[in-house]
């Protein structure tokens, strides 16, 4: 039988045989499966839905009430299918909410294949009115009425009565405000249809605030012209009362809104000041003007340019005044900074640097200062330092020999040239500062400034040297060693005789290349390294590097095996041999071991009874006598024939909807390594 399946209500039997997968041999027994499927009850009868309006308190709405009594057990769920089993389907909020009845046989424990949707529904009452705010204007001549209808939107299907309580009290024909003063009403809303009332009633307070006095002024205010402008503010001349905010306008009545009432430039500006009470925002009826003027300042003192002078001897003395052309009507004072600072009597240099002093102007009528002072830089120029030197020059000698330069030393101070002599005072100019040759010399550079002509009061020395490189080293000859196991490793440095007062380095080519760390070789195959000598204390390398080449030789490959040798068990019992399963490689021979590695020769190696053996070919060079690094395992195993398949018992199954499969396979244990084959 293909498949051992059953997809309608009733009972069918299937026979289970097992047979070795691999081997296809068969249980000398099969099993047996039965497959059943029970017929399903039918689905509950409900009355209908259940919809009820909302009490206080709430009340509980419970769906079985809706089920009609039947034969079978009933069980709800939260779905029309799947879902999750409802113990109690009840409704005890408000909005909807459906349950699901199954009916289930309890002879055959099988459930309807449908189930009986029942939906209870709690209706909501009307929302309470919506307010847009209480409403709150300011006293007017003559004085308005409001209107608490003007602060509610009225929901479409419903009517709003209007009381003078939140609860309980009269109602309202007229829910108006006609005096300075606040009252509050209370809307409720009535359902169109239903007359079902809001839970709630929703207030509105009606107010109508007082206006305030107008603000009090401490008069105009005038500033002389500072720098930065400053900034004027009429809110400084003005006093708030309690409980109230100035607003100010550009107008005595009417006008604009000023939200900045200030005055940052100079000129005059008047500005009217508004009192409005805090929380009512009401204004006063009139409003209160302030003026702001800022006068302005005389302008800074004219120069006629820094007064820079070379170093004398004796040192002479600069006078910032020099520079200096006084306006008519104005006298000039010094400072030590651009703002703020201290006054300075005598505005004069005598030392070798820079000074810089400040003129402000002040005018002689009103005493008013320049908005800026006037700088007056006085310097007096000293003699350039001597050049800078970043060190002596010393490297290793190359081939061909390179030539060193005192100036690479040297660092050359913007605005400077620089001069080199044979000695550190007096000597002879050196037009070429260098040196090319194995050994040292020493130049001396003076400093000569390009725009005065001043020459530094001493020398700077370099020092050039050329060192001399170490010979290559040594090597007693290349390195060459048969491959093992583990493999070994080979060190150039075995080859090299290290000179005294030198140190190795070793590359991967004879010139340019990498340094490398480890020398050495750990794999079959060759490479060459390549040494350089390196002289203590100086770090010169020799000019030329010694070649040492390792070498490992390989090990013949392992055999080559064509796979393990499996076989059913027959009678008589059989015999395997490993040698079967290996192909020999040209120039070896086969040694057989029973173990990958040590272990004894075996001299046969087969197996003739059921179970299973390894044996482990090893190849050994014709010739060398070198043998694998590794050993080929084969194994011999003869098979035993599998036992009858076990089942767990027959299959019964109530009827589903659609129709379900069962399956004989799954009342069967799969014994390992076998596969069930099924017959009629």
């Amino acid at each position: 039988v293909a498949d051992p399946t059953l997809s309608a209500v009733g009972s069918v039997t299937y026979y289970a045989e097992a047979v070795a997968d691999g081997t296809d041999c068969s249980s000398l027994t099969r099993t047996a499966v039965t497959l059943t499927i029970l017929e399903a009850p039918d689905a509950p009868v409900s009355s209908g839905d259940i919809t009820e309006c909302e009490e206080d308190p709430i009340q509980t709405l419970d769906a079985n009430d809706a089920i009609v009594p039947g034969l079978y057990d009933i069980v709800w769920y939260d779905a029309a299918t799947g879902g999750s089993v409802v113990a109690n389907p009840i409704l005890n909020t408000l909005g909807s909410v459906t349950y699901y009845a199954e009916s289930v046989d309890p002879q055959t424990g099988c459930s309807s294949l449908t189930r009986t949707a029942v939906t209870l529904t709690l209706l909501t009452a009307p929302d309470a009115p919506v307010s847009s705010g209480d409403i709150t204007e300011c006293e007017e001549d003559p004085i308005q009425t409001l209107d608490a209808n003007d602060a509610i939107t009225v929901a479409a299907g419903t009517t709003v009565v209007w009381y003078d309580a939140a609860t309980g009290g009269s109602v309202v024909a007229d829910p108006t405000l006609s005096a300075v003063g606040s009252v509050t009403y209370y809307a409720e809303a009535v359902a169109d249809g239903t007359d079902c009332s809001s839970l709630t009633r929703t207030a509105v307070t009606l107010t109508i605030e007082p206006a305030p006095d107008a603000p009090v002024s401490s008069g105009d205010i005038t500033e002389c012209e500072e720098d930065p402008i400053q900034t004027l503010d009429a809110n400084d001349a003005i006093t708030v009362a309690a409980g109230t905010t100035v607003v100010w306008y550009d107008a005595a009545t009417g006008g604009s809104v000023v939200a900045d009432p200030t005055l940052s430039a100079v000129g005059s500006v008047t500005y009217y000041a508004e009192a409005v009470a805090d929380g009512t925002d009401c204004s006063s009826l009139t409003r209160t003007a302030v003026t702001l003027t800022i006068e302005p300042a005389p302008d800074a003192p004219v120069s006629s340019g820094d007064i820079t002078e070379c170093e004398e001897d004796p040192i002479q003395t600069l006078d910032a005044n020099d520079a200096i052309t006084v306006v008519a009507g104005t006298e000039i004072v010094w400072y030590d900074a651009a703002t703020g600072g201290s006054i300075v009597d005598n505005p004069i240099l005598d030392t070798v640097g820079t000074v810089t002093y400040y003129a402000e102007a002040v005018d002689k009528v009103t005493g008013c200062t320049s908005l800026s002072r006037t700088a007056v830089t006085l310097t007096i120029l000293a003699a350039p330092d001597a050049p800078l030197s970043s060190g002596d020059i010393i490297e290793c000698e190359e081939d061909p020999i390179q030539t060193l330069d005192a100036n690479d030393a040297i660092t050359v101070a913007a605005g400077t040239t620089v001069v080199w002599y044979d000695a550190a005072t007096g000597g002879s100019v050196v037009a070429d500062p260098t040196l090319s040759a194995v050994g040292s010399v020493t130049y001396y550079a003076e400093t000569v400034d390009d725009a005065t002509g001043c020459t530094s009061l001493e020398r700077t020395a370099v020092t050039l040297t050329i060192q001399p490189a170490p010979d290559a080293p040594v090597s007693s000859g290349d390195i060459t060693e048969c491959e093992e196991d583990p493999i070994q490793t080979l060190d150039a440095n075995d080859a090299i005789t290290v000179a005294a007062g030198t140190t190795v380095v070793w590359y991967d080519a004879a010139t340019g290349g990498s340094v490398v760390a480890d020398p050495t070789l750990s794999a079959v195959g060759s490479v060459t390294y390549y040494a350089e000598a390196v002289a203590d204390g100086t770090d010169c390398s020799s000019l030329t590097r010694t070649a040492v080449t390792l070498t490992i030789e390989p090990a013949p490959d392992a055999p080559v095996s064509s796979g393990d040798i499996t076989e059913c068990e027959e009678d008589p019992i059989q015999t395997l041999d490993a040698n079967d399963a290996i192909t020999v490689a040209a120039g070896t021979t086969v040694v057989w071991y029973d173990a990958a590695t040590g272990g004894s020769v075996v001299a046969d190696p087969t197996l003739s009874a059921v179970g299973s053996v390894t044996y482990y070919a090893e190849a050994v060079a014709d010739g060398t006598d070198c043998s694998s690094l590794t050993r080929t395992a084969v194994t011999l195993t003869i098979e035993p024939a599998p036992d009858a398949p076990v089942s767990s018992g027959d299959i019964t199954e109530c009827e589903e909807d659609p129709i379900q499969t069962l399956d004989a396979n799954d009342a069967i244990t799969v014994a390992a390594g076998t596969t069930v084959v099924w017959y009629d």
